[in-house]
């Protein structure tokens, strides 16, 4: 795990993050933006190395914009948490809702 700052925000990187059947990779790296309010504020969206794809090649659904973060391309994840809990919800709560959206593979 690494923590970087870019453009006012956190930026954590979690390497080696393993992904369920279905995707092109079976690990890949993950970046989240840590709003200024984090935690009161929500993580929104996530993102991973670019060359991600869904098994066969398929770009995911809501993974089609790439970006440039930190000096490097990133495939975004327009995905969003339902809801978001000041004092209960942490980035343990935002790590297993990208979990449970990567397990649906779309």
């Amino acid at each position: 795990v690494e923590l970087h700052e870019e453009q006012g925000m956190a930026i954590l990187l979690i390497r080696g993050y393993e992904l369920p059947p279905g995707w092109s990779k079976k690990i890949v790296t993950l970046l989240f933006k840590l709003p200024a309010s984090f935690p009161a504020g929500n993580p929104d969206m996530f993102w991973t190395d670019e060359d991600l794809t869904l098994t066969g090649g398929a770009v995911p659904k809501n993974g089609d914009q790439i970006e440039n973060i930190l000096g490097q391309r990133w495939r975004r994840f327009s995905w969003h948490p339902g809801s978001w809990t000041d004092g209960s919800d942490d980035i343990r709560s935002f790590l297993q809702f990208v979990a449970r959206r990567l397990a649906q593979v779309v």
